[in-house]
C-alpha cells in the first residue's frame, strides 16, 4: 500500500481522504488554493458521528469556515450524504469530513485508538 504524506501505511483512501497509521490527509481544506492538510492521529482528542438528523446537517457549507474553529474542506457532495464525521484536535478546532465510506472510515480509527470511534449503528431493517 502507498504511504502518507507524514508516514505509515495508508489504510483508507477516498477522493477528498487518506488515513495512514500515523495521519490524515485532507484534500482540499486550505481557502483559496484548496491546498491539503495533514493531522497526525496523535493530534487528535475525539471523533464524533454526525447524521442527517442532526440539526444544521442540510446547512453545513461545501467549503470553508462554521462557526468558531469548525472547518469544512471541500466536498461538493456533502449536501448528498448521510452521515458526517467531526474529528476535534488538542486544541479545539474540529474539522467536519463526509468519508465515501463512513463506516469503515470510523472503524479503522477506532482500531487506531482515537476516542470516540466506533462503528455507526446498523440500519434497521424494519
Amino acid at each position: 500500500m502507498p504511504r502518507s504524506v507524514v508516514t505509515g501505511r495508508t489504510i483508507y483512501e477516498d477522493s477528498r481522504i487518506t488515513v495512514s497509521t500515523a495521519a490524515i490527509t485532507l484534500r482540499g481544506y486550505w481557502l483559496p488554493f484548496g491546498l491539503a492538510r495533514t493531522i497526525r492521529v496523535a493530534e487528535l482528542a475525539g471523533v464524533t458521528q454526525l447524521s442527517r438528523d442532526d440539526p444544521g446537517f442540510a446547512a453545513w457549507p461545501r467549503w470553508g469556515r462554521r462557526g468558531k474553529g469548525t472547518w469544512f474542506p471541500l466536498d461538493v457532495s456533502r449536501p448528498r450524504r448521510d452521515v458526517a464525521v467531526a474529528l476535534s484536535s488538542a486544541n479545539g478546532t474540529r474539522v467536519v469530513v463526509t468519508p465515501a465510506n463512513p463506516a469503515r472510515f470510523v472503524s479503522l480509527l477506532a482500531e487506531l485508538g482515537i476516542p470516540g470511534a466506533e462503528a455507526p449503528p446498523a440500519a434497521s431493517t424494519d
